[in-house]
């Protein structure tokens, strides 16, 4: 994790090879700053090196970082996704299908997408099936605001160590990958593993996306 200085600027899917961990049973480097201004209804979780990575139940949507983009001017949020985000997530999801040139294999209705997961609003009274963070960008006029990227996720177990990690998907728009938006998200993938207890945090790369391997690597 202390090596990741590179700006993520390609998505990710799960694939065959290459499968990459990184372990976090050592206390976790934080990033440098705060957070400021949660949205409505949202917790706020401080990055102050001191903090704990002790198994954490927020009582609402997290707001995990917000950061300026000095090359553009434009302002980021970094947040748990809330129900009324995941028709843009169900569209960057078709997104990334379609940069994998396996958009014939995408079958996944909104609706269920909405229902997994289990969010306030979703119709299901059933535990998620994945936790989504969601990256929001913004001139620094709130009502302009939109999303720009995505990082969908769940929790696994493993016998051997206990409560684990997987990243499904990260994906960046375009025209949102200039200023190091993917490596921040990366960045804050392990953070979130680590303050919610995990032991390590675990995803799959396309064999040919050379742009995600030599950053990983």
């Amino acid at each position: 994790i202390q090596d990741m200085a590179a700006e993520f600027d390609a998505g990710t899917r799960e694939a065959t090879v290459p499968s990459v961990a990184i372990s976090l049973q050592a206390p976790l480097a934080q990033r440098p700053g705060g957070m400021e201004s949660p949205r409505d209804g949202a917790t706020s979780i401080a990055t102050s090196p001191g903090m704990s990575v002790a198994p954490c139940a927020a009582a609402g949507p997290v707001l995990w970082d917000t950061f300026d983009n000095a090359k553009t001017g434009l302002q980021f949020a970094l947040r748990d996704a809330q129900v009324e985000d995941l028709p843009a997530v169900h569209k960057m999801v078709y997104d990334l299908a379609v940069f994998e040139e396996e958009e014939h294999q995408f079958t996944l209705p909104l609706d269920q997408l909405i229902r997994d997961s289990g969010l306030t609003g979703s119709g299901s009274t059933e535990p998620p099936r994945f936790q989504c963070l969601v990256a929001e960008q913004s001139p620094g006029d709130a009502a302009q605001a939109q999303l720009v990227g995505f990082a969908l996720y769940f929790f696994t177990y493993s016998t051997w160590e206990g409560r684990a990690m997987y990243l499904e998907d990260l994906y960046v728009r375009p025209e949102a990958r200039v200023g190091g938006l993917g490596t921040r998200m990366m960045f804050l993938m392990a953070k979130i593993a680590a303050v919610r207890g995990c032991c390590r945090l675990q995803w799959q790369c396309l064999d040919w996306n050379e742009t995600a391997l030599s950053f990983y690597y």
